[in-house]
């Protein structure tokens, strides 16, 4: 159970590609959407208005280690964790375009325009981050955030352990 913890609540240290598509990415994705189905399921009004409980719940719970496993991952990779931070703010950038383009200007014409360059902005920040935290490899041996997921000992493990 400790371990599960921090995995998913410290930010420090670093995971492997593995690690981030097996223990974060798909069981998020799955719990996600079992959480939307039983919110469409038990209360089809709300799911409709884009919420539920369940949904609610799992969004909270996966608040913070949507912050911490990307920062392991960047880590992995050499980079800091406020890459994650960066990431955030221009996938906000380009929700905030969509939203001016579409609501505020009627989403005809210039609106249009808008809402399809700030849809844009926010896809290529998140198919990028998810390229560098899912795709790319690791740096390998020890770097300045911990030692090598896939070799923890650094290359001293013992013959007969």
């Amino acid at each position: 159970m400790q371990a599960i913890f921090n995995f998913l609540f410290n930010p420090q240290g670093r995971i492997s590609r593995k690690q981030f598509w097996l223990q974060y990415f798909l069981p998020y994705l799955g719990i996600s959407i079992a959480s939307g189905v039983i919110d469409a399921v038990i209360t089809p009004e709300l799911a409709a208005a884009g919420g539920g409980i369940f949904g609610t719940i799992v969004g909270l719970f996966y608040l913070w280690p949507s912050i911490a496993v990307p920062v392991k991952r960047f880590h992995d990779r050499g980079m800091t964790g406020w890459y994650v931070l960066v990431f955030a703010v221009i996938i906000i950038i380009g929700v905030v375009i969509a939203a001016v383009g579409g609501f505020a200007m009627g989403g005809e014409g210039l609106g249009l325009v808008l809402a399809i360059i700030g849809v844009l902005i926010a896809a290529i920040a998140a198919i990028t981050q998810l390229v560098i935290l899912g795709f790319l490899p690791g740096q390998q041996g020890p770097n300045q955030y911990g030692q090598d997921p896939l070799d923890p000992h650094g290359g001293t493990a013992e013959t007969f352990a």
